[in-house]
């Protein structure tokens, strides 16, 4: 009963795999981009001020 069980899930998790491949491979593209541009010189450290991300908040 178990190893149905175990097998059921990774079938599962086998078709989610399949159906996000195409936005892991969008993203997987986008980010080769920006490390192509980045390594050819067209992006500096201050093109990438962070502007369109949150400010990371820790508590202590």
């Amino acid at each position: 009963m178990a190893d149905a069980v175990l097998f059921m899930l990774a079938v599962i998790n086998i078709i989610g795999l399949y159906l996000l491949a195409p936005v892991v491979k969008r993203e997987l593209n986008s980010f080769l981009d920006f490390v192509k541009k980045r390594d050819a010189g067209e992006i500096t450290g201050d093109d990438e001020s962070g502007d369109d991300q949150e400010p990371v908040k820790t508590t202590v």
